[in-house]
């Protein structure tokens, strides 16, 4: 038999045509519960110090109306969206940190 249709996309194709973006949140006790991690396509955890981590919350498919808390830019940030082609969103950086993002 025929192979059955693609099953149609809940979002619309100028959404999904849009660049994603990367945006860092904070993943601390002091400012949980997160907003918008729930309307990411894709959340990644890294450590940022000795047991510290951050997410880095990936929006394409849909947007979220409010995400935070945004927390600032690390060394993972030059290749992290670079993978998913994105554009990062982030609250400040050290002077290493925002050289290295601005000449990538």
């Amino acid at each position: 038999g025929k192979p059955a249709p693609p099953a149609p996309t809940k979002h619309p194709p100028a959404q999904t045509a849009r660049r994603p973006l990367a945006i860092k949140v904070a993943n601390q006790a002091s400012v949980n519960p997160q907003s918008g991690l729930n309307k990411a396509d894709v959340v990644v955890e890294s450590r940022v110090e000795y047991s510290e981590t951050r997410y880095t919350a990936i929006f394409h498919s849909q947007g979220a109306e409010r995400v935070g808390s945004i927390r600032s830019a690390r060394l993972i940030d030059r290749d992290l969206p670079v993978i998913f082609d994105a554009i990062l969103c982030f609250s400040g950086a050290v002077q290493p940190v925002r050289e290295m993002l601005y000449n990538s």
